[in-house]
């Protein structure tokens, strides 16, 4: 591999080197097709064939399940003032296995595109002009006197009874939201330390690097290459493997690996987006930092 490389620049100067890189990287992308997936499971995906589907095949594949848990939380009023689930679902995923339930229509539909065709129907369409229907229809209720979840704004405090239900945000989300110069990943192990003083800027740690500062540090860091290196080494082992025997350790070598990193990352954030940080109180967190570790290992990863 090394003397590949070297015969390489001696054809070539550094401006050819992205040619180099764009060829290596159909190598790390080609792996990346069956390791990528968004879930926080114990599966091992370097098990996968790395034959898997390629990046339009999970493009499509994602906006079928879009598509699906749509169709599966369409509701309709009831008589007694609740909502029925229009739908119900059972077999596996598998297209061949699948049998929707209209409850509304009392049909079965085989197939999820058959169902789309099903919601245009002019039957259908006339059920749903009805103002209620027998709550006997639906397998599944919503009842219409759930309590109304606050909304609250980047820093702002959980109201007293809904600690179990809604999630503070915290006050870099802005900031990252505004960030498009390129992509972030493993903001799920930024923790902001929520300030003591009213009015004070808030710390941060990034608990995968062991790494603490202020906004513009934190900033900084989830952009750096040892970063998102790091994040890819424990969520893509084996494209992180495939980087570091393709890649010679040489100046270039860095060069190119970085360059397959920043699109690697691209990749992920453009398919599957980014994650949140965690807020928690200054004053706790020395106390609480192991379990909070747990939580985000044991947490919703990209991998």
């Amino acid at each position: 591999m090394m003397e590949e490389f070297d015969q390489f620049h001696l054809q070539c100067d550094i401006e050819d080197l992205n040619s180099f890189v764009v060829h290596k990287w159909s190598i790390i992308l080609f792996a990346m097709e069956s390791y990528v997936n968004q879930n926080s499971s114990d599966e091992d995906f370097d098990n996968l064939d790395i034959k898997g589907r390629s990046w339009k095949e999970n493009t499509q594949a994602k906006n079928k399940e879009e598509d699906r848990d749509r169709i599966l939380n369409l509701k309709v009023p009831t008589e007694d003032g609740t909502f029925g689930y229009v739908f119900s679902l059972r077999g596996n995923l598998d297209e061949d296995s699948q049998r929707w339930r209209c409850h509304l229509c009392d049909v079965v539909v085989l197939n999820q595109d058959h169902v789309e065709t099903h919601i245009r129907s002019k039957k259908h369409q006339v059920k749903l002009t009805v103002p209620s229907h027998p709550r006997c229809l639906f397998s599944r209720l919503e009842s219409d006197t759930e309590p109304e979840i606050p909304q609250l704004a980047p820093g702002e405090p959980v109201p007293p009874g809904f600690e179990d239900v809604v999630k503070r945000v915290a006050q870099i989300q802005e900031t990252l939201d505004r960030f498009h110069t390129g992509p972030l990943i493993g903001l799920e192990y930024i923790v902001e330390l929520a300030p003591e003083e009213v009015g004070k800027e808030p710390m941060y740690v990034c608990m995968m690097c062991d790494k603490k500062g202020d906004p513009r540090v934190v900033m900084a860091h989830l952009n750096s290459f040892n970063h998102c290196s790091k994040y890819i080494g424990i969520h893509f082992p084996t494209v992180n493997r495939l980087m570091n025997t393709e890649f010679p350790r040489s100046k270039e070598g860095r060069k190119a690996v970085a360059e397959v990193v920043q699109r690697i990352c691209l990749k992920v954030e453009e398919m599957y987006g980014r994650l949140e940080p965690v807020m928690v109180e200054k004053a706790t967190f020395d106390n609480e930092k192991d379990t909070l570790l747990k939580q985000i290992v044991m947490g919703k990863h990209i991998k």
